[in-house]
């Protein structure tokens, strides 16, 4: 069997982090819900992604996994947000768009 490994390029995925420890506007992120968050791009730069929440998944009491729809993205392609909160680490947070949610590349190539 072949392993497939994806990067960066193959996604076409950005990384953003978050501006400080300001995490209430995710309060709001029931599935359906517009929210909008204010993250740091690679350059530094401030960016404001707003999007519609389409899974909020909770792993144990630690970690928070929410997904969505980017509505107004930041380079006007990107589709999929994926923030991946981790409660007693904080600065492990991450935030991911996708060009492609990741699941359409995998079952192309099967």
């Amino acid at each position: 069997m072949e392993r497939v490994v994806f990067d960066d390029n193959t996604l076409k995925k950005r990384v953003f982090s978050f501006m400080g420890n300001d995490r209430t506007e995710l309060k709001k992120a029931k599935v359906g819900a517009k929210v909008s968050i204010i993250v740091r791009d690679e350059q530094g730069e401030a960016i404001t992604i707003p999007f519609r929440v389409t899974r909020n998944a909770h792993l144990g009491k630690k970690s928070q996994w929410i997904y969505g729809k980017v509505l107004d993205a930041p380079d006007g392609e990107y589709h999929q947000i994926e923030l991946k909160l981790h409660k007693e680490e904080p600065k492990t947070d991450t935030v991911e768009v996708f060009l492609q949610a990741p699941p359409s590349i995998i079952n192309k190539l099967r």
